[in-house]
């Protein structure tokens, strides 16, 4: 099953900890896509006793940038068996398990095996994620494994094998969120965040925080509601899509009970201000300048990808995840045709 984010948060995500390479210096290879159109060419392991070609080779694999879905399916088919092959031939090149291009070989077999992951079945994604857990034990690995815990966990999610995502995200969560690291600490609070998403359904949801006009959120102001929560950012164009239609939904159910609330993951509070009124977004929104993808909500769910929701029922049980476009109409069609007449408070 293809990957349900886009290929450039996939290559961004992973690269933002291949750039810190193991003895913490930048691997400059990282920094700089490559964009001419991908050809057979870029996957043919050179014929080479050098580590160092091969390393940037595999350096080189990872600054891909697929352009489009046919690009994309390509390069998850060809690039995680180049990169295996090239990583394998330099662990025959320098077999000291203790110097830089060893372990940086091994690092990257484990990357090319979660870009491989669809072929995976679950008892070998377990042993995966046993020798991720290896690595984040080590003082060295808290920082080399960080992003494949972060990638495999979400690619898991992706492909819908939610039972070993939730499982990768408790297991790894923790660890990461006591990392020295700033940027490694949000992920495993956002990691820990999308254990709890994954059990969500049935469960009470609750929120908090300031909105957009500098007030505060009171979320019991919602009880006996149907209350459709929407993360959304004016720079994805998915969300900005998705604003009209929601605008529709509360002209033609809000006076039956239907209420959104929304979050948004900029940064620029005036940029959100301006986006919710020339798209006729009147209900309210929280908004966190300068927190972006670090929004105390967000990282509460584990939400890494906008638009992202949730409906929540007049008891305040999440009922439904990701709902868009005609799934979401058909379920509020569906509620507000019988609607409740008492609906039982909410148990916050």
């Amino acid at each position: 099953m293809v990957s349900k984010r886009s290929p450039e948060f996939l290559w961004i995500g992973l690269a933002l900890f291949l750039v810190i390479s193991l003895n913490n210096e930048p691997v400059r290879a990282l920094q700089e896509p490559i964009d001419e159109p991908i050809a057979p060419a870029n996957y043919q392991v050179p014929e080479t006793d050098d580590p160092g070609t091969l390393e940037r080779f595999m350096d080189a694999l990872l600054r891909i940038r697929p352009k489009n879905g046919e690009e994309y399916l390509q390069h998850i088919r060809q690039m995680p068996p180049a990169l295996d092959t090239a990583a394998r031939k330099i662990m025959e090149l320098s077999p000291d398990p203790e110097s830089l291009s060893y372990r940086k070989a091994a690092y990257m077999m484990l990357v090319a095996q979660i870009f491989a992951l669809e072929q995976l079945q679950d008892d070998e994604v377990r042993r995966l994620l046993d020798e991720i857990d290896e690595r984040l034990k080590t003082e060295l690995g808290k920082t080399e494994a960080a992003g494949l815990a972060t990638q495999i966990a979400e690619r898991l999610e992706d492909a819908d094998r939610f039972s070993l995502a939730a499982e990768a995200y408790s297991r790894f969560g923790p660890q990461l969120s006591e990392n020295s690291l700033p940027e490694i600490a949000s992920h495993g609070k956002r990691m820990l965040g999308a254990a709890r998403r994954l059990g969500i359904m049935g469960q009470n949801l609750s929120l908090s925080g300031t909105l957009s006009d500098g007030n505060p959120l009171d979320w019991s102001a919602y009880e006996g509601k149907v209350v459709y929560v929407d993360y959304w950012a004016s720079w994805s164009g998915p969300s900005l899509a998705n604003l009209p239609k929601l605008v529709q939904l509360r002209e033609q159910y809000g006076d039956q009970g239907f209420e959104i609330v929304g979050i948004c993951l900029d940064k620029n509070l005036d940029r959100v201000r301006d986006t919710m009124a020339e798209n006729g977004v009147n209900w309210p929104c929280l908004c966190e300048p300068e927190a972006g993808w670090n929004h105390p909500m967000a990282l509460e769910y584990g939400i890494s990808k906008v638009p992202s929701s949730f409906l929540i029922n007049p008891q305040g049980k999440v009922i439904a995840v990701n709902l868009r476009n005609d799934a979401l109409r058909k379920s509020l069609a569906e509620i507000f045709k019988n609607p409740p007449e008492n609906p039982s408070p909410r148990n916050n």
